[in-house]
């Protein structure tokens, strides 16, 4: 063949290659096009929605809008998943989010995603509660979820399975990145303000759920508790891993032996108003004021928790019938075991330490100060310890009397150490110190004392080297006993702890 043949051929060869190449594009192209186009379709439409919420009862998931120009990559805007089983009922919303999935794991109704980067969440989530349980905490605290009802109540029933053969779809995210966690919404727990997430997560609505290894990195924000702000600029980190649990089998609190988890968090704290959420049932005592800080680090390993709680609160105020006080507080509440499944939690070695105590009214005003240890102690319904006190003076004991004492006592108001112990219980509808001893000075005091369905009843020796007298408190009056006064103290104290052990025998304390 002549050169200027092989030319020819040389050429139509590199013209049909070209168009075979600009054939592939075009084909591509158009496959991308196509891809696009049916992409928008699933994406904008009900039919997508439709196969994934197959049983919306428990897991419903929906979006404003979601693009995805190629395969394995969505772009997704104001993202909303909520979620209910026997246990709980939850909401996770995401503002803006790139999401990179398994196209092949479609198939097998898995939405399997390698990364989520995003932006703007928020999560709420509220425990189920039996109705007419006493203990349940107030509506109006709880964090609302849009399709749910309010009060979230139990029911003895658990929903209805997933139709579509008991395959509803499985989402698995195996990296989620948040740079932006605008509010966690627990029960009554409420935090506002600037966090980032990043962990992972498996959901089988009804089925199967796993969440973790995760972190929340909290960087500034409100931690509220009820209706009260408690922390103001709150930091830490939360890790937490709750390992595969099957919500059809695994019930109630039975979940927390699926929780590992770490916690340590501080922050200003706004006052002591937050714990009148947790004596919402009684009437008293009641708290105000007293800035200062708090700090938690605790742990939680296979269901049970351990670790401690430091607060620190100055001009806090603390009101009952017939006495206010105020003055700054320095507690530590120790936990040495909680088991999260419900037990007492044992508050052994916690302490609680006031300053520069002033009671309302009273005519000295000197600063009273006192330290209280307890050991043991557990908390189950109320708080129920021995106590052991170091303070300044009498004055706390003798105003909550409210009774005239001869003048040899008043050497109780002057004291520079008084050391006491006794056992006591403080709960909603009940209070009692038992074996009560004090001892400062030349003075020696005994007490005993029971609070129930709005009646009290007190009676309290005090004595020094020569003299005694026997104080008898009824319903907020007082009145002495000057003679035969150890045997009157004995019979009146025996019969008050007779009928606070009756009461705790009823009450299962």
């Amino acid at each position: 063949m002549s050169r200027t043949g092989r030319k020819r051929t040389g050429k139509k060869r590199g013209a049909l290659s070209a168009l075979v190449v600009l054939g592939i594009v075009v084909l591509v192209a158009a496959g991308f096009a196509g891809y696009a186009a049916s992409a928008r379709w699933l994406l904008s439409g009900p039919r997508l929605r439709s196969w994934i919420n197959t049983s919306p009862e428990t897991t419903l998931l929906d979006w404003d809008q979601a693009v995805s120009r190629w395969p394995g990559v969505v772009r997704i805007k104001n993202l909303r998943i909520r979620g209910s089983d026997a246990n709980v009922e939850w909401e996770i919303r995401l503002a803006d989010a790139r999401a990179d999935f398994s196209v092949a794991a479609l198939l097998s109704r898995t939405f399997r995603v390698e990364r989520v980067a995003g932006t703007g969440l928020s999560f709420r989530l509220r425990q189920k509660i039996d109705r007419g349980d006493p203990t349940r905490p107030p509506t109006g605290v709880l964090p609302p979820i849009e399709g749910f009802a309010d009060p979230p109540l139990r029911r003895a029933d658990s929903p209805a399975p997933a139709r579509d053969g008991g395959r509803p779809w499985t989402v698995d995210v195996g990296d989620i990145a948040i740079d932006r966690f605008d509010g966690i919404w627990f029960d009554a727990y409420r935090f506002e303000g600037s966090a980032r997430l990043r962990g992972r997560f498996l959901l089988r609505p009804g089925q199967r759920a796993r969440v973790g290894p995760a972190d929340i990195d909290f960087e500034k924000g409100v931690l509220r508790v009820g209706d009260r702000p408690f922390v103001s600029d709150l930091e830490g980190r939360i890790h937490t891993t709750i390992a595969t649990w099957d919500p059809r089998h695994v019930q109630g609190s039975a979940v927390w032996r699926q929780v590992d988890a770490k916690i340590d968090l501080h922050g200003p704290t706004s006052g002591l108003d937050l714990l009148n959420y947790y004596l919402r049932r009684s009437r008293e005592p009641r708290f105000a004021g007293g800035r200062g800080d708090l700090s938690l680090a605790t742990s939680i390993e296979d269901g049970i928790a351990s670790g401690r709680v430091r607060l620190t609160a100055n001009g806090a105020q603390a009101r009952r019938p017939g006495v206010e006080l105020s003055g700054d507080l320095r507690a530590e509440l120790r936990v040495p075991r909680w088991d999260l499944q419900g037990s007492a939690i044992d508050l052994t070695g916690s302490s609680l330490q006031v300053s520069d105590v002033a009671a309302a009214g009273a005519a000295d005003t000197r600063g009273w100060w006192g330290k209280f240890t307890l050991a043991p102690a557990r908390l189950r319904d109320g708080l129920d310890a021995r106590v052991a006190l170091e303070c300044r003076d009498a004055r706390p004991l003798l105003a909550a009397l409210g009774v005239g004492l001869p003048a040899w006592t008043r050497g109780l108001l002057t004291l520079e150490s008084l050391t006491a112990d006794a056992e006591i219980l403080l709960a909603p509808e009940r209070t009692r110190v038992h074996a009560l001893e004090a001892r400062g000075g030349e003075f020696h005091i005994l007490g005993e004392y029971a609070r129930r369905s709005g009646e009290e009843r007190g009676v309290f020796l005090l004595e020094s080297r020569l003299l005694r007298v026997g104080v008898h408190a009824h319903d907020g009056q007082a009145s002495l006993h000057l003679l035969g006064v150890r045997s009157w103290f004995q019979q009146q104290s025996a019969a008050i702890a007779q009928t606070s052990r009756e009461d705790s025998r009823a009450g299962g304390k």
